[in-house]
C-alpha cells in the first residue's frame, strides 16, 4: 500500500517548520502540502488521546493559561497566515482576521498574559526576513488556490471539551 505521506512530497513541504515548536504546525504543515495539490485524508470516526502535555504550554496542565501559550500563539498563528496565504486574501479575510486578533488580546488581558501576547508579536516582526523567504518557497510549490483551501468539513471537538473536564 502507499505511504501515509510520500516522502518526496513531505521534503518538497520542507516538513514541519522548527521555529513553530507547537501550536499550529500540523496546520502549517498540512496547508503547505495541500497548497501543493495533496489531498489530506478526513477520518471522522479516528479517536486519538494524548495523555502527555507539554510543561508550560499545555492547557491540561493545572492552574492559569499558560504565558509560554499565549505567546507562541500571538505569534504562531501569523507566522502561518504570512507564510502560507496569498495578499488577496488576507486582504479580503481582514475584517475577521482583526475581529480574532482582538478577541485574542481581550483574552490575554483577562489572563493577565499582556506581555506575552506583545512578545509574540515582537518576535514575529523579527521573523518577518525569514517569513518572506518561506512564502517564496510556499508560493513556489503552489498548485491550488486559497478559495481551494480555505474550506472544512466538520469541526472537531475533545472528548474532554465535550464532557466539559477540560481545563
Amino acid at each position: 500500500s502507499p505511504p501515509l505521506l510520500p516522502r518526496h512530497a513531505a521534503l518538497r513541504a520542507r516538513g514541519f517548520d522548527p521555529p513553530h515548536f507547537v501550536l499550529v504546525e500540523d496546520h502549517d504543515f498540512s496547508h503547505r502540502l495541500r497548497a501543493m495539490g495533496l489531498r489530506i485524508a478526513h477520518a471522522p470516526r479516528a479517536r486519538f488521546l494524548h495523555r502527555e502535555v507539554t510543561e508550560g504550554i499545555s492547557v491540561r496542565e493545572k492552574g492559569s493559561y499558560a504565558g509560554r501559550r499565549v505567546y507562541l500563539h500571538s505569534r504562531n498563528r501569523w507566522i502561518v497566515l504570512l507564510k502560507c496565504h496569498r495578499l488577496r486574501t488576507l486582504l479580503l479575510s481582514f475584517p475577521a482576521l482583526a475581529l480574532y486578533e482582538g478577541l485574542y488580546f481581550a483574552f490575554a488581558l483577562r489572563e493577565m498574559r499582556l506581555a506575552d501576547w506583545f512578545a509574540g508579536k515582537r518576535d514575529l516582526l523579527k521573523m518577518l526576513p525569514q517569513i518572506r523567504r518561506d512564502r517564496r518557497r510556499v508560493a513556489a510549490n503552489r498548485r491550488r488556490d486559497d478559495c481551494d483551501l480555505l474550506v472544512t468539513g466538520p469541526l472537531t471537538v475533545s472528548p474532554l471539551i465535550e464532557r466539559g473536564s477540560a481545563t
